[in-house]
């Protein structure tokens, strides 16, 4: 069993020889607020501090490199998770001219990038046909589609990420459909 004489001991071996508090902390177990009054009286040299700075900066790299790692994986598993239901939905609206119809339109006047689903026409029929389309297609209640007027155009916007990468989705496999029926 260590005693807190020995964790005492090493506690000033490793701030002798330019270890942080945080990492002494993780070395024996002991709290850095008591690690702090226990090693108040030892002063570091600039070269040990400069170390000291050198590697916590590098464990800041490698957390943020974690970090932006772990986001891109979870979205790309996401994009698949939803591409794959977009392809099972696909096969059977496929044979359905308006949800065809629907997605041309979106191809024609639709964003193509962005976080929100986004269509803009200035033929009122046609963005009443889109409304109607958006709720029986992807089961968007009204009341979240956004209209906006902007001079003679009339702009639909529904602020769902996950509904622009559906239809981002059908729109690929609209496009390899197409590209299968001309062989």
């Amino acid at each position: 069993m260590i005693t807190n004489i020995q964790k005492l001991k090493k506690a000033r071996e490793m701030r002798l020889s330019g270890s942080s508090l945080s990492e002494i902390s993780k070395e024996i177990h002991i709290s850095r607020s008591s690690l702090s009054i226990w090693l108040k009286d030892i002063v570091l040299t600039e070269l040990q501090i400069n170390e000291m700075k050198k590697r916590v900066s590098g464990r800041m790299s490698r957390g943020r490199l974690n970090a932006s790692i772990k986001i891109r994986s979870k979205r790309v598993y996401q994009e698949k998770k939803i591409y794959d239901q977009a392809k099972r939905e696909f096969v059977h609206l496929s044979e359905d001219p308006v949800f065809m119809s629907g997605l041309t339109m979106y191809q024609l006047n639709g964003t193509k990038q962005g976080t929100s689903f986004q269509f803009a026409c200035s033929d009122q029929n046609i963005v009443n046909f889109m409304i109607f389309w958006v709720k029986r297609y992807l089961k968007i209640e009204e009341i979240l589609i956004k209209k906006r007027n902007y001079g003679g155009y009339l702009r639909l916007d529904i602020s769902r990420v996950e509904i622009l990468r559906r239809v981002l989705s059908w729109q690929k496999l609209l496009v390899q459909y197409m590209m299968d029926k001309q062989v």
